[in-house]
C-alpha cells in the first residue's frame, strides 16, 4: 500500500549562495545522495526537522 523507496536519507537540507547574486539551489551531505541516487534511477526520500526560516520554507515548497 505504500511506497517503496530505495534511499531515505535523513539530515538537513541547505539553500547554496553564489557571491553576487541568487540562485535555487540546494544541497547538504543528505540532499546531494538523494539527488544522486534519484538521477540514477531509484526511489528516494527525505526526512527532515524544516525550520522556521524563509530559507527553509523555500527548500520545503520546492521539494515537492
Amino acid at each position: 500500500m505504500g511506497v517503496t523507496m530505495d534511499v531515505v536519507t535523513l539530515g538537513e537540507t541547505m539553500v547554496l549562495f553564489t557571491p553576487g547574486s541568487f540562485s535555487r539551489k540546494f544541497g547538504g551531505d543528505e540532499t546531494n545522495v538523494a539527488i544522486g541516487v534519484t538521477r540514477l534511477g531509484h526511489q528516494t526520500g527525505w526526512i527532515s526537522k524544516v525550520g522556521k526560516d524563509v530559507w527553509k520554507s523555500i527548500a520545503f515548497l520546492y521539494s515537492w
